[in-house]
C-alpha cells in the first residue's frame, strides 16, 4: 500500500522512525510532518505563508513543513494531489489520545486534515501511554529502537495488518491507544463522550493569578467492575489496546 505517515512530533520523530521500521519491506511510504514538536495545537492552520523542505529519514523520503500537523496535510494535498496514498498513519503519539477530546491532538488533526481534504479513504492515528514528561521531548526517554520494536512494535503491525484486513471497519478513522504495560488484549472500542469520567476535573483556578492548570493527579481512579469496557478509556485503564472505528457522518 502507498501509505502517508505525519504526526504531531516532528518529522523526524521516534515514533515515525518506528513505523518506518514496521512497515518499510511490506508498503511503500512517504513521510510529511511537521519541522517541530506540536502536540496539542489539533487541526489549527493559519493563512501566512509557509516553508518545506525535502530530505530523507532511514531512506524514506520526508517533507517537513514549518506549520502545524493540518497545515502538513494542506501541503501534502497540494503536493501529490486527491487519492494520492492509501493510507494516512498519524503517530505513533507518546500520550493517549482519547475520548471526545482527540479534536485538540495535532496527532488527531493530521488525520483528520488528510482525510478532509481526499488524500487518502482512511487514517489510522496511533498512541501509546507514557509518562507525561516524555510527551513533549524530541528525543523520547524510552527510545531504544530495539525495545520498542517488541511492544508497542510487535502490536502495532498486527493493529495495522488487521485494519487493512478489515478496509478499517469501513470507516474513515480508526483511533488506536496502546496501554504502557505489554499486553496483546485487544478491545473494539467506542469513543468517550464525558471526558471527565477519566480525567480528573475541574481545572485548578486561581482568582487572584488570573490562572489556571490542570490537577497533578491527572485520572480519576475506576472501578473496573463496573466501567463499560466498550470505551475507549475504561479499555485503556483496564490494560486493553483499544481499536476505536469512527465515521464522520
Amino acid at each position: 500500500m502507498k501509505i502517508l505517515l505525519t504526526g504531531d512530533d516532528g518529522y523526524d520523530s521516534i515514533g515515525i522512525q518506528l513505523l518506518i521500521n514496521l512497515l518499510k519491506k511490506d508498503h511503500q511510504l512517504t513521510i510529511v510532518a511537521t519541522k517541530e514538536q506540536q502536540s496539542g495545537t489539533g487541526g489549527g492552520v493559519s493563512l501566512q505563508e509557509k516553508t518545506w523542505g525535502e530530505t530523507e529519514v532511514n531512506g524514506i523520503k520526508a517533507f517537513w513543513v514549518d506549520g502545524k500537523p493540518a497545515e502538513a496535510m494542506e501541503f501534502a494535498q497540494g503536493y501529490f494531489g486527491s487519492n494520492s496514498f492509501d493510507l494516512i498513519i498519524s503517530g505513533l503519539n507518546w500520550g493517549e489520545n482519547i475520548g471526545y477530546v482527540i479534536n485538540s491532538s495535532g496527532t488527531f488533526g493530521a488525520a483528520f486534515r488528510g482525510i478532509a481534504t481526499n488524500i487518502a479513504p482512511h487514517a489510522l492515528i496511533i498512541s501509546w501511554v507514557t509518562q507525561k514528561a516524555d510527551w513533549y521531548a524530541k528525543e523520547k526517554s524510552n527510545s531504544d529502537m530495539s525495545k520498542l520494536l517488541i511492544y508497542p512494535g510487535g502490536m502495532i503491525k498486527q493493529i495495522i495488518e488487521l485494519c487493512i484486513e478489515k478496509n478499517c471497519w469501513e470507516k474513515e478513522f480508526v483511533n488506536i491507544n496502546l496501554p504502557f504495560n505489554p499486553t496483546d488484549k485487544i478491545k473494539i472500542t467506542k469513543l468517550q463522550k464525558d471526558i471527565t469520567k477519566y480525567y480528573k476535573f475541574p481545572v485548578e483556578i486561581d482568582k487572584e493569578k488570573h490562572t489556571y492548570k490542570y490537577p497533578e493527579q491527572d485520572y480519576i481512579n475506576i472501578d473496573f467492575s463496573k466501567a463499560d469496557l466498550e470505551i475507549d478509556t475504561n479499555a485503556l485503564m483496564a490494560g486493553y489496546i483499544s481499536v476505536t472505528p469512527i465515521a464522520i457522518s
